[in-house]
């Protein structure tokens, strides 16, 4: 070999070592980036179903129910308002890449080196970047929380003698059981004598088994590459649960009772919630494109539904034995909240109008 193939064959080498380097910078960027993401995401599902829950108990409900519920949601809003997740801020890292003196033959360093500053390091640093834009909506939120938190303290200074008058005079429901604090609920559902609760938060165990008797913790589920699981159902029928994976637009079907045999398929689209059918089939509300989707159950798509462009906001849906659908929808932010049922071919037959909209119970098939 030649002096020039020597050098060619060394330069090559460390062009690919270089290259190399700049690949591992930016994977473990992009990691760092998806879990700021994710925690945007986290705080973005807790407000928005704290404020819809907030709202709909303020807006239906009688003065006991809200007088009942006052201090729990005086609690959840301090945790919410409290939630540092919106101080995160993702800088992209700052490479530089610094040419070799070939002068300085000792070095055998013919290319140069890539260097990754430190926050610590001297020089200027890009601006922190913004997730989606997501700054704004946030402080939206938390101030709409702040709001609600004042209307709840208004509602117990001046109030509480008629909510008690009222509470004596009505027949109250009891509390039973009170599950342990954990990360958010994105979901609750039984088979069987098993309660499975579903947690989005970081813990790698996303589903938590109790006894429906004795409410004690049995086991947890992990579900590998699960996002932000935003709501879970059951099918005595096939033995599993289906949870719906708002992050990565896919749907997880784990077996039960011990979680076995996970396997996963994609919506193509951000799914919300989910019911079984009378067919065994797996309903998906995917809200932003207005669509039904039924899939079988190892998740082939059997049927979708383009739902009215007046259904805004579709939250939930079940299927009648007819083969229509009942389909809530309407945000907080909506003018209009409503139920209405659905034919097959997505055309509405019969709406009912509420000041806000439901969710949908469907017990598992």
């Amino acid at each position: 070999m030649t002096a020039g193939e020597q050098v060619n064959k060394v330069v090559n080498s460390q062009v690919a070592a270089q290259l190399d380097e700049v690949e591992m910078i930016k994977s473990e960027d992009a990691k760092k980036a998806q879990a700021v993401e994710e925690s945007y995401q986290f705080a973005l599902v807790a407000m928005e179903s704290f404020q819809a829950y907030s709202r709909e108990l303020l807006d239906k409900c009688s003065l006991s129910d809200i007088t009942r519920a006052a201090s729990e949601l005086h609690k959840r809003a301090t945790e919410l308002l409290d939630n540092g997740v919106t101080s995160v801020q993702y800088c992209p890292p700052h490479v530089t890449f610094t040419p070799a003196d070939v002068t300085q033959v000792k070095q055998l360093n013919f290319i140069g080196q890539v260097t990754l500053e430190d926050e610590t390091q001297p020089g200027q640093r890009l601006p922190p970047v913004s997730l989606r834009d997501e700054t704004e909506r946030e402080k939206e939120l938390v101030q709409q929380l702040n709001k609600m938190k004042r209307e709840f303290n208004d509602f117990k200074e001046h109030s509480t003698p008629l909510w008690e008058e009222e509470m004596k005079q009505r027949d109250m429901g009891r509390l039973l059981h009170t599950l342990p604090d954990g990360e958010p609920v994105g979901g609750v559902t039984s088979l069987d004598n098993l309660l499975y609760v579903l947690r989005f938060g970081k813990s790698p165990e996303q589903i938590e088994v109790y006894d429906k008797d004795s409410y004690r913790l049995q086991r947890c589920i992990t579900v590998p590459g699960l996002g932000v699981g935003i709501d879970i159902i059951s099918c005595a029928h096939n033995r599993c649960a289906y949870v719906a994976d708002f992050t990565n637009s896919c749907m997880h079907r784990v077996g039960l009772p011990h979680g076995a045999y996970v396997t996963k398929w994609p919506v193509n689209d951000k799914p919300f919630c989910t019911s079984v059918a009378d067919t065994h089939s797996v309903l998906v509300m995917c809200h932003k494109v207005h669509k039904i989707k039924e899939f079988s159950t190892h998740g082939k798509l059997l049927h979708q539904i383009q739902l009215p462009e007046d259904v805004v906001s579709p939250v939930h849906t079940i299927q009648l034995s007819s083969g229509e659908f009942i389909v809530s929808h309407g945000d907080v932010s909506d003018p209009v909240h409503r139920v209405c049922l659905i034919a097959s071919n997505g055309h509405v037959v019969m709406l009912h109008r509420r000041r806000a909209a439901i969710l949908l119970c469907a017990c598992s098939c």
